[in-house]
């Protein structure tokens, strides 16, 4: 089938009129969301975001800071297995089995800065 100029200027027409329609459809309704609120219909109410919730501070952060000895007698205290894996920077000799139960300090400067498990 041979288009002509006709066919093409229909085809145009419907296009464009298809393309006004979309855009009028929009305007309609956001003018009837404002016509709702100046009628004094409620309108939703838009919820801030939640916050997240408060990271639970780790129980084996209250070892942080401490110094070597305190930290020693309170694991001895509590029954808490625990290791020193490095002093200053310096990795100490430890075994790589994985114990969730035993704590692995490391020290700088004689204080506890960092504790883990395993």
């Amino acid at each position: 089938m041979k288009m002509t100029t006709s066919h093409l200027i229909t085809a145009a027409a419907i296009s464009s009129a298809i393309a006004l329609a979309s855009c009028q459809q929009k305007e309609e309704s956001a003018a009837n969301s404002d016509s709702s609120e100046e009628a004094g219909q409620p309108q939703a109410e838009t919820m801030p975001a939640a916050e997240p919730p408060a990271e639970a501070a780790n129980p084996d952060d209250r070892f942080i800071g401490m110094d070597q000895e305190a930290a020693g007698k309170l694991c001895e205290e509590e029954n808490i297995t625990y290791r020193i894996i490095e002093i200053d920077g310096m990795p100490q000799p430890a075994t790589s089995d994985y114990q969730p139960e035993r704590l692995n300090f490391a020290i700088a400067e004689g204080k506890i800065t960092k504790v883990s498990r395993g």
